[in-house]
């Protein structure tokens, strides 16, 4: 399931600037660049899956409520979720600035280059790839909800693996990019 998110319009953003940095550093004869690049990758996106594991056990745990769908009908959620997109509105609208800064947090991690650069990529490609997973994960996801937490926990893993692997396979396989469609207009 995880394989799937790389073809969310969401995230194949985030993965083609980051895969123009491996091949650039493939043609330099970096190998091993290259594939410390796919492994702190793949250990950013596994972060944040069990991240996401941790917290939604931790709400299980409080509240009792385990599912994304029981979430959307929890008052607090939707409250605060109408309050944020209430305020994005007004941004938009130009109530209220937003300084370059706020707009593009994170990502100034995430363009640092190096190895920390790639672990802050794959840390923001499974933020940005996260809320991708109802459509085709929906199955999978709700069968880990009421599952023991290790359970839990592998599933988000696997999934995270499944959205890392790709890089991860071009970083220690840097000829497979020749397969990868090339950039233009389509994207």
């Amino acid at each position: 399931g995880g394989l799937i998110l790389n073809l969310m319009p969401c995230v194949l953003p985030v993965l083609s600037f980051k895969t123009f940095g491996l091949m650039a550093a493939a043609a330099s004869g970096k190998a091993n660049e290259s594939r410390l690049h796919g492994i702190a990758y793949t250990l950013g996106v596994l972060v944040c899956f069990a991240a996401l594991g941790v917290l939604l056990l931790t709400m299980r745990a409080s509240f009792g409520v385990a599912s994304w769908g029981q979430w959307m009908q929890y008052a607090p959620v939707v409250a605060a979720i109408v309050m944020i997109l209430f305020a994005v509105g007004l941004w938009m609208f130009g109530w209220f600035e937003l300084g370059s800064s706020a707009q593009n947090l994170g990502s100034e991690y995430a363009d640092s280059g190096g190895v920390s650069g790639a672990f802050f990529t794959g840390l923001l490609a499974a933020i940005v790839g996260a809320p991708c997973t109802a459509p085709f994960l929906g199955p999978g996801i709700g069968l880990a909800i009421d599952k023991p937490a290790p359970v839990l926990m592998l599933i988000f893993l696997v999934i995270g693996f499944g959205l890392a692997f790709p890089f991860l396979l071009l970083s220690f396989v840097p000829g497979l990019a020749r397969l990868l469609p090339k950039p233009g207009a389509w994207m």
